[in-house]
């Protein structure tokens, strides 16, 4: 199974939700300040928070891997056919046949 860089990073996002070590490591570097604690929790969590909307964001609207290897496999029938690399649905084929000088 194939994953797009787009899922990859969106799973990367999602890996700052892990806020358990976060806490701890609040707790013992604001000892005997109540009030550090509570907003070394507050940040951590709103971190969390964060990290997990925005993954769900990107892996929501990232594009299946499918895409990725049909993109993948046009572009190697495109050099297959005449041995170069041109944006398909760019139009860029026609600009390059017009600056051939043969």
């Amino acid at each position: 199974m194939r994953a797009s860089w787009a899922q990859v990073y969106g799973l990367a996002v999602l890996c700052g939700i892990g806020f358990t070590m976060s806490l701890f490591i609040g707790m013992l570097a604001f000892a005997g300040r109540p009030v550090l604690v509570e907003e070394a929790k507050l940040g951590v969590i709103a971190g969390s928070l964060l990290s997990g909307l925005l993954g769900f964001l990107i892996l929501r609207f990232a594009k299946p891997a499918g895409d990725a290897a049909r993109t993948e496999a046009e572009i190697e029938r495109e050099i297959a056919e005449d041995g170069d690399v041109v944006a398909i649905e760019t139009g860029i084929n026609s600009q390059l046949d017009s600056n051939r000088h043969y």
